[in-house]
């Protein structure tokens, strides 16, 4: 089996409370996990792009909204949850670092 198996945490960013864990799987620029968030299973799936690699498919006609991908940075990070078995009700974002002020980092 290649990867590294990883513990995740959800945090609240106002509050610092776990709001939600679980176990992935970390492969590549790739991580597959189940998380548990007061008692309802949903899967994550996080895939860090290269910048480059996001720029490319902005320049292909279908793209439908180029500005949702630009970024200052040199990786795009994209997150997928949905609830376990239900890959229709999926939600997609793109995670972006607002600030480096570490008080915003729960301890």
């Amino acid at each position: 089996m290649n990867g590294k198996i990883i513990k995740i945490t959800q945090y609240d960013p106002n509050s610092c409370k776990v709001v939600g864990f679980g176990t992935g799987l970390l492969n590549g620029k790739v991580i597959t996990a189940q998380m548990n968030k007061k008692g309802i299973a949903y899967n994550l799936t996080l895939h860090v792009f290269n910048e480059t690699d996001v720029q490319d498919i902005q320049n292909h006609a279908f793209s439908p909204n180029k500005s949702q991908f630009a970024s200052a940075n040199r990786y795009v990070v994209v997150i997928n949850l949905f609830p376990v078995g239900n890959w229709e009700e999926r939600t997609t974002y793109q995670i972006v670092k607002v600030d480096t002020a570490t008080n915003m980092i729960c301890q």
